[in-house]
């Protein structure tokens, strides 16, 4: 579920068109359909075809049983008119009248007896009628309104039938008693039917379903937008559901009290969740701080109620009922004003959330009001609107998840949009990274050609230059300094090339020279490359390895008198993470001793199997000298 998006609520002055008389008629529709449908046939059915107790004979009981009735003298009753109530510490009252009848009956009789209280049981000339629960205390509670109550014609007889009930009221209040009707069942069925429905059945069926509602809602609620709605609505379902199973709650584990602030806490938190409920029906709040201070009201009221239940009885259940019908008003008046203003302020088009939610602002403002007006007019407009009510609670629920959905799909082309414009941006970072990185490199490569052309080629130059002023170079001395200068001039140019950017790459450029050379002093060569597809060597690198070859080669021509030669370079088979360069020949070797210019030649070699973060061994082997260089292979 989410909150409502901006293109729900318009701002002030911006409305649908036709805004108000849409409204106005959605609220017609939903108010037409109750008052002229719902609540006329969930209200009590005219009884007037049949016979009612005018008056009955009351009296206190000391305990609830029906020896004790038996023992009651004389002067313990007292005559009573209906409607009746009893006040107030008093826990047992019984109730007798009669019901003549001229003559034997045919069929079954019915009877309605309605009282106030936590429990009752009825006998019909001492056979029992009703004995659902227990009457001691702190007793069973069942004030599950059942309808007409069959009484069999084996219990009744020709002349007076005496009925005797006995009530129980605890954890104070009081006992009332409500019209005594009776007379043919079928009949009395047939004329209460759509009433027992609404008052049975449906009750638990609204139950259910609100407290599925609620129970949904609160499923919800961390994967809301808004999720002060969805809590919202959950504790509205919940305290709706929670109040009509109070009916029901048979065999409560609770105390009497304790039963009543149960009572007071879900009738209140309802009235509060409904306010609460209606504030957060969008993202905006129509009063700030509404939703802080109307809860921090109902925690003052039941902080009261609870104090005063425990401390002083009947008054304290009488100061609990006023402030909760209080509360409940309050609530109800401040719900309206707010619909309304928000309604005002923020045009939607929810015209049916508006015509039902409208519904339930007025059921329960007028029950509110209904309990200050008149003390037997008890509130029960919300409760036969919760089937429309339910309406829209499932209706807001529906009607979020389908926008929900909708939103997701601009959501996610939104998302989609900013991934785009993210993965742009980071293209464009990642670019001018890679700038900066191609011309700290192409700066570090300025750096390495310069330190190349002035400490290799340049000093090979220069050598043979003094050595030509000096009359001291031969012909052949002068070919070789100048052809080892082109080769070295050939690697630094290989090691900038894109296009030989790998080992791999270098090392097939690198053959046909070293082949040449090798060729032109009668030594055939043998090369074996498998260097790793993977490795990531720099070209700083690639040019070391092909110095290293060509030095060696260079060593090999003048030096070692071989026929063949022999350079591999592959994995270590020891180690795959190492790599490894071998440089051998058939020749007669070096006379290491002697140092001289194969000396020098070993130490640059040594030098540069350094660079590459590796090390050189070399020496006299079964066919020749070698030279192997062992490096980790970078990945």
């Amino acid at each position: 579920m989410a909150g409502v998006s901006a293109s729900e609520h318009s701002s002030g002055g911006e409305r649908p068109r036709h805004y108000w008389w849409k409204v106005g008629f959605a609220i017609l529709v939903v108010q037409l359909v109750y008052w002229l449908l719902i609540a006329p046939i969930s209200q009590q059915a005219p009884l007037g075809q049949f016979n009612r107790v005018e008056a009955v004979n009351v009296a206190e009981l000391e305990e609830p049983t029906l020896d004790a009735v038996r023992a009651l003298p004389a002067d313990a009753w007292r005559e009573e008119e209906i409607f009746w109530y009893g006040c107030c510490d008093q826990q047992y009252y019984v109730f007798r009248y009669t019901i003549p009848l001229d003559r034997e009956p045919e069929a079954d009789l019915g009877l309605i007896a309605g009282f106030g209280a936590d429990n009752s049981h009825i006998w019909i000339n001492g056979y029992p009628l009703v004995d659902t629960g227990t009457l001691s205390d702190p007793g069973s509670y069942d004030k599950w309104v059942r309808g007409v109550l069959r009484v069999s014609r084996a219990m009744v007889k020709q002349g007076d039938n005496e009925v005797i009930a006995i009530t129980a009221r605890h954890g104070g209040g009081y006992t009332d008693l409500y019209p005594q009707t009776w007379g043919d069942y079928a009949s009395m069925r047939a004329a209460t039917a759509k009433r027992s429905f609404f008052v049975n059945d449906f009750r638990i069926a609204t139950m259910i379903f609100v407290g599925f509602v609620g129970l949904l809602a609160l499923v919800l609620v961390p994967f809301s937008r808004n999720r002060a709605f969805s809590g919202w609505l959950a504790v509205l379902g919940g305290s709706l559901a929670l109040r009509i199973a109070y009916l029901r709650w048979e065999e409560p584990t609770l105390s009497p009290e304790n039963m009543r602030l149960f009572y007071f806490l879900v009738t209140n938190l309802a009235a509060l969740a409904w306010f609460n409920f209606l504030d957060s029906w969008s993202e905006k709040a129509a009063w700030p701080l509404a939703r802080k201070a109307m809860t921090m009201l109902f925690a003052a009221i039941m902080a009261l109620i609870a104090w005063r239940l425990h401390a002083d009885l009947p008054s304290g259940y009488d100061l609990a009922d006023e402030a909760t019908n209080a509360f409940m008003m309050l609530s109800g008046m401040l719900t309206a004003a707010l619909f309304f203003w928000r309604l005002w302020r923020w045009p939607t088009p929810r015209y049916l959330e508006i015509g039902i939610f409208t519904l339930g602002v007025v059921a329960v403002t007028m029950d509110a009001a209904n309990q200050f007006l008149s003390e037997w007019v008890s509130g029960s407009n919300m409760q036969f609107a919760l089937p429309l009510l339910v309406f829209g609670l499932v209706a807001a629920i529906l009607g979020r998840n389908f926008r929900l959905y909708e939103s997701m799909e601009s959501f996610n082309a939104e998302l989609n949009r900013k991934l785009e414009d993210s993965r742009a941006e980071i293209e464009l970072r990642y670019a001018e990274l890679r700038e900066a990185q191609r011309a700290r490199d192409l700066a570090q490569d300025r750096q390495r050609i310069l330190r190349d052309m002035h400490d290799g080629i340049g000093s090979q130059l220069t050598g043979l230059l003094v050595q030509a002023r000096a009359n001291n170079l031969e012909p052949h001395e002068m070919q070789q300094g100048i052809e080892a200068s082109l080769h070295d001039l050939r690697l630094v140019v290989d090691s900038l090339d894109a296009e030989h950017a790998s080992l791999i790459s270098a090392m097939a450029t690198l053959k046909p020279r070293m082949a040449r050379q090798l060729d032109a002093a009668g030594i055939v060569l043998d090369w074996q490359m498998e260097p790793p597809e993977d490795a990531r060597f720099t070209s700083g690198d690639i040019l070391q390895f092909g110095r290293i070859i060509q030095e060696a080669v260079t060593n090999i021509i003048r030096h070692s008198r071989a026929t063949k030669a022999r350079i591999i370079m592959g994995r270590m088979e020891t180690d795959a993470t190492q790599l490894e360069l071998l440089i051998e020949d058939n020749g007669e070797g070096l006379d290491l001793a002697a140092g001289g210019r194969s000396g020098h030649g070993l130490h640059n070699l040594t030098h540069r199997a350094e660079a590459l973060g590796g090390n050189l061994d070399f020496g006299q082997g079964l066919q020749g000298f070698y030279v192997k260089v062992t490096c980790p292979i970078p990945t």
